[in-house]
């Protein structure tokens, strides 16, 4: 499991990611000793984005410090990674109070931008894959708000925070809302 996190981690190539993380979500069917190594790649990328995001939210600082790798580009490799790991292990960790509202919040800001006919932080390839994040987050939080017991296969590797639920018609309306914003 820590040779599979550390691959997913390094693999700059998206499909490799893809199988990567299906035989995470494999090794967790096999063994529940695996699951505390997801959990950390999963907070560690979670972690990641809520880290880099603020710098290309409309509430930056513009006097922000140079880095190495633009914020977007860091951003979209993190998004990309979670995106793909959320298609194979639930990543409902990634809470809908701070990590959706913030992600809803960045896409805000490019529907913002483009109506103004001004520059985007946020990207379409971003976008787009910010969009497909949240989605396959939602349904997982949807599945369990439908049908809490016995959870939907979707949502069997990692418990439901209840408290999140109650969140979850609140953000699919904000996500269908800036998605025709878009």
């Amino acid at each position: 499991a820590e040779a599979l996190r550390a691959a997913f981690l390094r693999q700059p190539d998206p499909e490799a990611l893809e199988y990567i993380a299906e035989s995470l979500a494999h090794l967790l069917d096999l063994s529940t000793s695996a699951r505390p190594v997801v959990h950390e790649l999963a907070e560690l990328l979670r972690a990641n984005y809520m880290q880099v995001a603020p710098a290309l939210s409309s509430q930056a600082p513009p006097d922000a410090e140079p880095q190495e790798v633009p914020p977007a580009d860091a951003l979209f490799c993190t998004v990309m990674r979670l995106r793909i790991l959320a298609k194979a292990y639930d990543v409902s960790l990634c809470d809908l109070n701070s990590f959706v509202a913030s992600a809803l919040g960045l896409l805000d800001d490019r529907a913002a931008a483009m109506s103004e006919n001004r520059a985007a932080n946020v990207g379409p390839r971003l976008a787009v894959t910010l969009l497909e994040l949240l989605v396959l987050v939602l349904t997982r939080h949807i599945a369990a708000y439908l049908q809490p017991e016995p959870l939907a296969r979707c949502v069997m590797h990692d418990p439901v925070n209840q408290e999140e639920l109650r969140l979850v018609p609140t953000a699919a309306a904000d996500l269908c809302r800036v998605a025709a914003d878009l």
